[in-house]
């Protein structure tokens, strides 16, 4: 006969029986054909396939500022819980920034009929926020491919001045990015190709970037000089000229400061 270790067997306790006041609220409700709620009122049920659902052609009354909803154009459980009637400005916290924001009618109904998310899906972040990161991912991808194609060709002056470009417009964005790799890779492109003068202007705003003014107001110069009056460099002269007033401005308050200081 086999002994019963103390606690390692139990029983299931037994299943709760449905109390008969649920049982009767439930059954009234199968009766009734309605659903009482909050954000829409009494809303009318209809028997599809075999199920009771929300009836797709009630029109509840509509809050000030809210936006009538296309119900058949929205992805939603087949189930009891109601659709949205309509839409109204919603306000979250931002993920990334912690700061209020809010989800436009509008735009919630951009995302659930012609986007076609489901009706639980929010927004964590913002709309900045989220155009920062899909920036970010498609730069990143760009600087992907310009780094993957410097390995395949690393000494194809195009590919180098891409790499070049990439990097900084990275860099620009997030402030991430290997600035110096950049610069030596526009070096190269004219080591290889003397008419690759473009490398010059990627040298001198990747040097601006990195805080290498001199070294900057350097390369832009000899840019200018190199560029003459070359159409195809006419909008990066224009640039570089705008830049060129930047620094001077940048080194003429620094002087004065100086001189106030002392």
């Amino acid at each position: 006969m086999r002994r019963k270790i103390p606690g390692k067997f139990k029983e299931r306790p037994p299943k709760k029986k449905q109390s008969v006041k649920k049982g009767k609220a439930r059954q009234k409700w199968k009766e009734s054909r309605e659903l009482d709620t909050v954000r829409y009122g009494v809303v009318p049920l209809v028997e599809r396939d075999g199920f009771l659902q929300c009836d797709l052609d009630f029109r509840p009354m509509l809050p000030p500022g809210a936006v009538r909803a296309n119900l058949r154009r929205q992805v939603y459980p087949e189930s009891i819980t109601p659709p949205r009637y309509f839409y109204t400005d919603e306000e979250y916290e931002c993920a990334a920034c912690k700061q209020a924001f809010v989800f436009s009618a509008n735009e919630q109904q951009y995302w659930y009929e012609d986007l076609q998310f489901e009706l639980w899906v929010k927004p964590f972040r913002c709309v900045e926020c989220r155009r920062q990161r899909r920036n970010k991912r498609k730069l990143r991808m760009e600087l992907t491919s310009a780094s993957n194609a410097l390995q395949a060709d690393p000494d194809n002056p195009d590919v180098l001045l891409m790499y070049a470009q990439t990097t900084f417009e990275y860099f620009q964005e997030f402030q991430e990015g290997n600035l110096n790799q950049a610069i030596a890779s526009a070096r190269r492109a004219l080591k290889i190709d003397a008419e690759a003068i473009a490398g010059l202007y990627w040298i001198g705003i990747c040097q601006e970037a990195g805080q290498y003014l001199a070294a900057a107001q350097k390369s832009y110069r000899q840019f200018l000089a190199a560029a003459g009056e070359q159409k195809q460099y006419r909008p990066l002269v224009l640039q570089v000229i705008n830049r060129l007033d930047v620094l001077a401005d940048v080194e003429l308050n620094a002087l004065v400061d100086e001189e106030e200081g002392a």
